[in-house]
């Protein structure tokens, strides 16, 4: 079954853009871009809602490894961007994760972004 004959109630793709990058139209920025879009492209035409979030519009802490998390059931090491984004990765019922590849991995806000999840 493929993604657009599932029934998504809501679409939340996630992406991060260097700024220096951005301004430059690297062709990683681009390339992410371009496939993002024809995703979101597609969602919307399924009659899905989406929502683009930009990690860099976001301060993010990286995980320490505490485990508080696991006691707590939220981060309570941090109150940053991820505070605001937890609700948003709840409601949705797909993420879509973009990134231009740095050193053959995601960045570093990705990376971040990622290890912060690990308690939902």
């Amino acid at each position: 079954m493929g993604l657009m004959q599932k029934h998504y109630h809501h679409f939340l793709p996630i992406t991060w853009y260097e700024r220096s990058w951005y301004q430059r139209k690297s062709p990683e920025k681009w390339y992410t871009d371009l496939i993002l879009n024809e995703i979101l492209s597609g969602a919307r035409e399924s009659g899905i809602p989406t929502e683009r979030i930009f990690l860099r519009d976001y301060a993010i802490s990286p995980c320490i490894g505490c485990e508080k998390c696991r006691k707590d059931l939220t981060c309570t090491q941090f109150h940053d961007g991820m505070t605001l984004l937890y609700p948003k990765v709840e409601e949705a019922e797909c993420l879509v994760l973009g990134s231009p590849v740095y050193n053959y991995n995601v960045t570093s806000f990705m990376k971040s972004f990622i290890d912060r999840l690990s308690l939902l």
